[in-house]
């Protein structure tokens, strides 16, 4: 499977990748969760892969923007999250109820900050890269441009903005992560 990632316009992903995957299995080796974050709105196809992938497990998925509060401000976070599925809040404010929803669903059963972040989309989102590394939790980016000197953050230089590639990175990933 690495072979198919392992070609002359890839060169040099294998081991970054292979050091995020060991990352990444010593997290849930250690009872961790971790996040998954999509892609801006518009690529839909790739949302779906990448939500496929957290389906079934104990990790979790966002794909909406700006959620540095997830990790700097977690205790108003859960509360906001109670509060858009209790019966009540529903029908006091249902336009902020939908919005909610649609933001706050796929991490709704979340009790602690992630152990590990994952980025597929790093300009979609930075704020959430930047809380993250404020707070100590590393996160592994997907993107062949991006440069950062911090040591909590892992960078696989590879676009997965392309659905062929995306689907055999995530093949790879899911095994990590059951």
């Amino acid at each position: 499977m690495l072979n198919t990632l392992k070609n002359k316009k890839n060169k040099g992903i294998t081991v970054p990748f292979l050091s995020s995957l060991l990352l990444i299995r010593n997290v849930i080796k250690n009872g961790g969760s971790i996040l998954f974050t999509g892609f801006s709105g518009q690529q839909k196809e790739l949302n779906a892969e990448v939500q496929n992938l957290v389906k079934g497990t104990d990790h979790f998925y966002i794909n909406e923007k700006g959620l540095g509060s997830l990790i700097t401000n977690f205790s108003e976070l859960k509360k906001s999250i109670s509060n858009t599925f209790d019966i009540n809040y529903t029908f006091a404010k249902k336009k902020k109820f939908k919005k909610n929803v649609k933001i706050y669903a796929a991490i709704q059963n979340i009790t602690k900050r992630p152990n590990l972040i994952l980025v597929f989309d790093v300009k979609f989102n930075r704020s959430l890269i930047i809380a993250a590394t404020n707070v100590g939790i590393p996160v592994i980016l997907f993107d062949p441009k991006v440069i950062l000197k911090n040591t909590l953050t892992y960078i696989v230089p590879l676009s997965l903005k392309n659905k062929k590639v995306l689907n055999k990175a995530c093949m790879l990933l899911r095994k990590f992560i059951i």
